[in-house]
């Protein structure tokens, strides 16, 4: 895991509160639970291509992960990323 891309990519008040509002990654498939880009954009009071280039930040530095069903792309965060980021932070 990159962490220097990894704490870039949380460097960023938005990307931040993007995060906050993806629910955690089901271990089943269970799309209901994501977020579209759309859902976050209406949350946040945000622009479509703004939201979705700071998705694409967060899903390269591998935070995010995404579940396309049919038309609809659902975004969640990934928890498993996020705990190596702290286990790395605590054995520093």
């Amino acid at each position: 895991m990159d962490f220097a891309k990894l704490f870039k990519a949380l460097s960023h008040p938005l990307r931040l509160e993007v995060l906050g509002l993806l629910p955690e990654a089901p271990t089943l498939r269970s799309y209901q639970s994501g977020r579209t880009v759309n859902e976050i954009v209406e949350a946040l009071h945000g622009s479509q291509p703004n939201v979705s280039h700071h998705l694409k930040i967060l899903r390269e530095a591998g935070l995010v992960r995404q579940e396309k069903v049919r038309n609809c792309v659902y975004n969640y965060k990934d928890e498993a990323a996020l705990k190596r980021a702290r286990d790395f932070l605590q054995d520093l």
